[in-house]
């Protein structure tokens, strides 16, 4: 195969990814190229120079993709890592590479494009049980499957098309990680932009949940939730600035300094009159509250019923059914939060029951669709329209 050749091949497999899935050929042609004849990997992700590269090698795509449908395969996996975000996710790892190089390989190729075929040797859920044993749940989140094989003696076995040995351009980041942040959102964010009324929708939804918790616009929400109050010390830091309350004389001993996280309650709703859309933002918006709020916010789905959301779970929906907004007060009575102390920010459509509620909560953010009203009567609180 000549140079024309394998570059005529890459270019009809950017083509085919394009008909099959726009968003994740688009996020492919935003990315700068690097030819790389000592790569490990035909494709690969690096930070360089202040933007994101797809690395080539074009050895090892000569030797190991023959059709234009496995080339963009091949790219629809590296799509994928740039929209979970794995590159800087896991830029800096404490588990053993391979771990990390499995799990996030087994997290994006459960949805690679079904029409496309298939790539010898993929890293998937079926390869980690037959080399391993190893059972692993479908459609969870890259780190959920790092924390599981991490418990277990796994070592290189498998490589090929997603081979993990492309990871190697992710510990390229050092000192520049809130950059490479940024810039992986932008160009996520606007490869989408051409293509967001129909590729969007036509992805399946864990990726578009994936999808909008990166491109959401990221909101300002210490100033919409008139943070700086109602805020009680969790937690301790140590300091030489202060005696140790037990043992004051002891001057060797280091003291401590109360470290303060707001009280946030927030609730999703996930019953059925909310669209997946709708859906995914405030899923979004959520975990934006959770990574600015820290530890301290507690993240609850509802429909008539109230039910706590985990981080491995926060992209998923949990509940289908009516919404009952009295749900809410009642969980957080239950849960003997006291009211002064407690911000609650419920993101719903507004359809719920149409009379009065009974709660002391009155410190309440209710997040709604622009147009929106709530059916309570009575109404309390503050309405952001945000979605």
């Amino acid at each position: 195969m000549t140079p024309v050749d394998r570059n005529n091949l890459i270019a009809d497999g950017v083509k085919k990814l394009l008909d099959q899935a726009p968003i994740y050929g688009n996020i492919i042609l935003k990315l700068g190229r690097v030819m790389d004849a000592h790569a490990k990997a035909p494709f690969g992700l690096c930070w360089q120079s202040g933007s994101w590269q797809l690395v080539v090698n074009p050895r090892l795509v000569q030797q190991q993709y023959a059709t234009p449908e496995q080339i963009a395969l091949a790219l629809a996996h590296e799509a994928l890592h740039m929209i979970w975000q794995h590159p800087t996710r896991y830029a800096n790892v404490t588990q053993r590479q391979v771990v990390v190089d499995y799990g996030t390989d087994v997290a994006v190729n459960q949805y690679l494009p079904t029409g496309l075929g298939t790539l010898p040797n993929l890293v998937t859920r079926q390869s980690i049980w037959t080399d391993y044993g190893i059972q692993l749940a479908p459609h969870q989140d890259s780190a959920v499957y790092i924390t599981e094989l991490a418990q277990h003696d796994v070592i290189r076995k498998t490589s090929g098309g997603g081979d993990e040995t492309s990871h190697v351009g992710w510990q390229n980041i050092a000192g520049d990680l809130p950059q490479a942040q940024s810039a992986l959102g932008t160009l996520v964010q606007q490869a989408t932009v051409p293509v967001h009324s129909i590729g969007r929708g036509q992805l399946p939804v864990p990726v578009q949940r994936a999808l909008a918790a990166l491109t959401t616009p990221l909101l300002p929400w210490h100033a919409l939730l008139n943070m700086g109050r109602h805020a009680q010390p969790d937690q301790h830091s140590l300091t030489r600035t202060r005696f140790n309350r037990r043992q004051p004389y002891r001057l060797d001993l280091l003291g401590t300094t109360p470290r303060y996280s707001p009280q946030l309650a927030v609730f999703i709703d996930q019953s059925a009159s909310i669209s997946d859309a709708q859906l995914q933002v405030m899923q979004a918006y959520g975990q934006q509250i959770v990574s600015s709020f820290g530890h301290g916010v507690q993240l609850y789905a509802f429909d008539s019923k109230v039910q706590p959301l985990s981080s491995a779970q926060y992209l998923t929906r949990v509940a289908n059914g009516g919404t009952t907004f009295q749900a809410i007060f009642d969980a957080l009575q239950r849960k003997k939060l006291t009211p002064k102390d407690t911000k609650v920010v419920i993101f719903t459509d507004g359809a719920g029951e149409n009379t009065a509620l009974k709660t002391a909560f009155q410190d309440v953010f209710w997040v709604l669709p622009p147009d929106q009203v709530l059916s309570i009567q009575a109404p309390f609180g503050t309405i952001l329209p945000l979605l």
